[in-house]
């Protein structure tokens, strides 16, 4: 068992899917004149039923237990399980309340926390599971949104998603035409993404259940996307790594009033490891804790 919300969600979902599957190994044994092979049929429908309304209900489990990531810098092999951490699992369910419950929410971030990763995820399975939600994604172009081969841009990182589901996770008649340039559409539950790079009339017009403007702080005109978006959504989540004083994204990064994450690079685990500090009132080294900065 892994320890912290994910790894709970993960281990008792396998576990009723497992007990499923012994549900029928027992029938099976009680009713010797049929095989097992005369109950697959019906278990492998009740087990993908059950394991698709856990993906549903329990975006952790739907995280650590089907999305897939990738990273070059890797050794071996580049596409590995997405198991999250314990930042991680707060950032992905601070992002879906604030997605539930019409709020709007900044993630300051550090460097490679996979905030992007996680917020179109989030996105990705409201619009896999629940019926006629509408998200928007912004970025600083067109082609960090949606440019084919772009492993950087926030649409690949869906469609990497996609690519390593099976095929009964998938959206029932999912086709191609469904996946158009700055475009899904859930053929099943009426859901659409769509995507925008970022010009002063971004989100502007338009209603959604949720907007991403990602890399807030590096956007010409992130004045004019954060006032003319209020009408839009009452959900916006602006992603950024501070850069510079003075603009949008520093002014929203200092706003106390505001809903924030934090997710600093003192809370990964691939990168605190042997991290210390002194404690001058205990006379005495302390180990770094991410929960001691954010």
């Amino acid at each position: 068992l892994r320890p912290g919300p994910s790894g709970i969600a993960l281990s008792l979902a396998w576990a009723c899917a497992t007990g499923i599957f012994l549900t029928y190994v027992v029938m099976h044994n009680v009713d010797h004149d049929r095989p097992l092979s005369a109950f697959l049929p019906t278990m492998l429908a009740e087990v993908r039923s059950y394991i698709r309304q856990a993906c549903k209900e329990a975006t952790l489990f739907y995280f650590n237990g089907f999305v897939w990531t990738y990273d070059p810098r890797l050794r071996g092999d580049k596409t590995v399980p997405l198991i999250t951490y314990a930042v991680q699992d707060n950032a992905i369910e601070k992002i879906e309340a604030s997605i539930i419950y019409g709020r709007d929410l900044t993630i300051e971030k550090s460097r490679d926390q996979g905030a992007s990763v996680i917020c179109t995820g989030v996105f990705e399975k409201r619009w896999h599971f629940w019926p006629n939600e509408s998200f928007l994604c912004i970025s600083r172009d067109e082609n960090e949104v949606d440019k084919a081969g772009y492993p950087g841009c926030l649409f690949w990182k869906i469609d990497f998603i996609h690519k390593h589901l099976p095929p009964w996770l998938m959206p029932r008649w999912y086709t191609k035409e469904f996946r158009r340039r700055f475009v899904f559409e859930n053929p099943e539950t009426g859901s659409t993404i769509n995507g925008e790079a970022t010009v002063g009339a971004a989100g502007v017009g338009d209603r959604k259940t949720a907007i991403l403007v990602d890399e807030f702080s590096r956007i010409d005109f992130a004045d004019e996307i954060e006032l003319g978006t209020a009408d839009t959504s009452p959900c916006r989540i602006f992603n950024f790594t501070a850069y510079g004083e003075g603009n949008a994204a520093d002014r929203m990064r200092r706003d106390s009033t505001r809903r924030k994450i934090k997710m600093k690079w003192s809370g990964d685990p691939r990168k605190n490891k042997k991290l210390y500090q002194w404690s001058a009132d205990e006379q005495r080294f302390k180990y770094y804790r991410f929960d001691e900065t954010i």
